[in-house]
C-alpha cells in the first residue's frame, strides 16, 4: 500500500476525553469557514460528535456501561449497540 502524504492545517477532529486513559475519538474534516459548526465539511461532524456524547454519558447514568477496576477502560454487555 502507497501511502500519499497529505498536509492539511485545518483539518479537525473531535474528541471527548473521558478521564486520563480513555479518549474517543470521532470523525471530522478540512475546515472551510471561520466558525467551525457553520462549515458544511465539519458542521454534521460536530453535530454527531455531541450526539454521541450524549448518549455515551446517558448510558453511563443508566449502568449501561461502567468503569472497570481501575477506570483505565470501559465495561459493557456484549452486543451493546447504541441508538442514537
Amino acid at each position: 500500500m502507497r501511502m500519499h502524504k497529505i498536509l492539511v492545517n485545518n483539518l479537525r477532529l473531535y474528541c471527548l476525553r473521558v478521564n486520563e486513559s480513555v479518549v474517543f475519538l470521532f470523525n471530522g474534516g478540512v475546515k472551510t469557514k471561520t466558525n467551525a459548526k457553520d462549515c458544511p465539511n465539519v458542521g454534521p461532524h460536530i453535530k454527531r460528535a455531541n450526539r454521541i456524547t450524549q448518549k455515551i454519558n446517558q448510558l453511563f447514568i443508566e449502568n449501561e456501561i461502567s468503569w472497570n477496576k481501575d477506570r483505565t477502560d470501559i465495561v459493557y454487555l456484549p452486543g451493546l449497540e447504541i441508538e442514537l
